[in-house]
C-alpha cells in the first residue's frame, strides 16, 4: 500500500527528491500515524519484515 507523492513532498528529508524519485518512494511507503508517547521500536527488538 503506497500514499500519495504529494504527502511525501512536505517532509523536510524527501525535499531534495524529484517528482520521479518521489513518486517510486511513495509506491512503497504506507502512512502510519501513532498516538504520542505509543512506542513505535524497542532496542534490541527483532525485525520485523512485511510479507
Amino acid at each position: 500500500m503506497g500514499c500519495e507523492a504529494e504527502e511525501l513532498r512536505h517532509v523536510p528529508l524527501f525535499a531534495l527528491l524529484d517528482e520521479d524519485e518521489t513518486a517510486v518512494l511513495a509506491g512503497q511507503v504506507e502512512i502510519k500515524s501513532f498516538a504520542p508517547r505509543d512506542r513505535i521500536y524497542k532496542i534490541g527488538a527483532r525485525r520485523v519484515r512485511p510479507m
